[in-house]
């Protein structure tokens, strides 16, 4: 099989090569996390939460993995009052034959299984959407999260739809609190320079463990998918690493397509 070179400028992206484990569905809502992080995380902040079921497969997963441990979504777009604002609109048009019964089912399942996730009592959910510098009760940011949490090992997820760019900064500042990162960085088609400066200032803190192209967006001339699902570790616990280096993806065993229609997103790094 031909290989999808990157240029060499984004050898930076380059993973050291650990040993990993994929917890979640084999499609969108997984993801992947060092072996290592598994049973030392202590908390688990995830921001984005997304109105599908499978969006949560990884967190429902995660609490099984580590009993200790307990998580805290934060989206300020679900909310019972828009599952039901949803199921609405759909019994509409569904009047009108614009949707289909199983449309409504699906819809339904979402709900339900949000209530009861919701009644779990290991996991919160603050509907506060997450910004740099926060300007009412509704809004907050990682500094105000992070002052209100007491654990030094918090593994924190972030899937904001393009809002992770601002909030880079604030993740430096509390670093010395996280133990794991993942991040999914979007459209970097558009925001080529900016995903380079703030991946290189994550570096200052954390080391790069996986990296994966999201398949709903295709990719940049230069083989980059558009969108990344990037793990991240914090350097500390990693000094004595040795540097060797992952450079064919995706990883068997581990990854997936985010969209099953369509094929996982092939690419390599070149070996200096």
């Amino acid at each position: 099989m031909t290989k999808n070179y990157l240029t060499e400028k984004f050898n930076y992206l380059m993973p050291l090569k650990v040993d990993l484990i994929r917890i979640g569905i084999n499609m969108d809502g997984g993801y992947v996390l060092g072996k290592k992080e598994l049973n030392k995380v202590e908390t688990l902040i995830s921001l984005g939460m997304g109105s599908e079921r499978t969006n949560w497969s990884f967190e429902k997963e995660y609490l099984k993995i580590n009993q200790n441990i307990k998580v805290t979504f934060y989206d300020h777009t679900v909310s019972t009052k828009s599952y039901l604002l949803s199921i609405l609109r759909i019994l509409r048009r569904l009047i009108k034959l614009r949707y289909k019964i199983k449309d409504l089912t699906e819809m339904l399942k979402h709900f339900f299984s949000y209530a009861i996730l919701l009644n779990s009592g290991r996991i919160s959910h603050k509907k506060k959407k997450i910004l740099q510098q926060p300007k009412n009760k509704n809004e907050t940011n990682i500094e105000e999260i992070f002052n209100n949490i007491t654990f030094n090992n918090v593994l924190l997820k972030i899937d904001i739809e393009g809002s992770e760019y601002e909030i880079i900064d604030q993740i430096i500042d509390t670093s010395h609190k996280i133990l794991s990162l993942i991040i999914e960085f979007h459209e970097i088609d558009k925001f080529e320079e900016i995903f380079e400066r703030k991946i290189k200032l994550l570096q200052s803190k954390f080391e790069i463990i996986h990296i994966h192209g999201n398949n709903n967006t295709g990719t940049l001339k230069i083989n980059l998918p558009k969108t990344l699902e990037i793990t991240l570790v914090n350097k500390e616990n990693y000094k004595n690493h040795d540097k060797e280096f992952r450079y064919d993806f995706p990883v068997k065993g581990v990854d997936f397509p985010n969209n099953l229609d369509f094929q996982d997103m092939h690419f390599s790094f070149k070996k200096n």
